[in-house]
């Protein structure tokens, strides 16, 4: 298996790298999928496949609608999170076998969860961990039922801005005629860590996993690696995608 550089080319040069290719590729997001995905080839053994980081999801997503440009080369696949997908469903127009998503929200969430990651937390941490997360969702929730409605709302701002005294009021403020989308808070509560956005949730757990007092400290990538090598249910089935798909489209 052999991976790429974590760099930015250009749609035009990923296609004519994979032209290239005397291998069959699997198109992904960036450098953090390779992090995850470096025990992959465990399962692809009989395959030499090489990992194309495209510089982000919609990268990968344009590649895909221009496959055609690729017919007569190796055999692609391509490896998007599922992101609000996990809300609206896969658009027809990416509901392809060679299109794979992961199970959660993004990569983070199926590692958080194969990892279990809760269990590095003692119970005031986890206590304080999830206390977070509520406030937290005030707003998401809010900013999510907007952007399923259509209204141009960022999913993204930084924990610290939700959370801070000073920024939050404004941020978790109902609009005239509003109504807080309860349901929805609900349901991200009980599945937080399958449906809530990826970086989200892992910069809710990193504030507690790194805070002030703490011994054993952990950085991002140190989480991304004990849940990759967990061996947990969610990786190995797409593992098992990944090797099975490539497999019949290299024939």
């Amino acid at each position: 298996m052999r991976g790429r550089p974590n760099s930015h080319p250009t749609t035009d040069e990923l296609i004519a790298t994979i032209r290239r290719s005397g291998f069959p590729n699997l198109v992904i997001e960036g450098g953090d999928d390779v992090v995850v995905l470096r025990d992959v080839e465990k399962f692809c053994s009989d395959i030499s496949l090489e990992l194309i980081p495209a510089g982000g999801r919609n990268a990968v997503l344009e590649i895909f609608q221009r496959r055609e440009e690729l017919v007569g080369g190796p055999a692609v696949l391509f490896l998007v999170d599922r992101d609000t997908w996990i809300h609206t469903g896969i658009p027809a127009e990416f509901d392809h076998a060679n299109v794979l998503t992961t199970d959660g929200y993004s990569i983070e969430n199926d590692i958080f969860r194969d990892g279990r990651l809760e269990r590095l937390l003692a119970p005031s941490e986890l206590e304080e961990f999830l206390r977070d997360l509520d406030a937290f969702l005030d707003w998401y929730v809010l900013a999510l039922s907007r952007f399923l409605k259509g209204i141009d709302e960022p999913l993204d701002l930084k924990v610290n801005r939700v959370l801070h005294p000073i920024t939050r009021p404004a941020l978790v403020k109902l609009e005239a005629g509003e109504v807080f989308p309860g349901e929805i808070k609900a349901a991200h509560l009980e599945s937080y860590s399958r449906v809530l956005r990826g970086k989200s949730l892992f910069d809710l757990f990193l504030r507690r996993v790194n805070q002030s007092g703490r011994r054993a400290k952990y950085s991002r990538y140190a989480l991304l690696e004990i849940g990759a090598t967990s061996e947990g249910p969610l990786l190995k089935k797409l593992f098992e995608q990944i090797a099975e798909k490539t497999a019949l489209t290299a024939q």
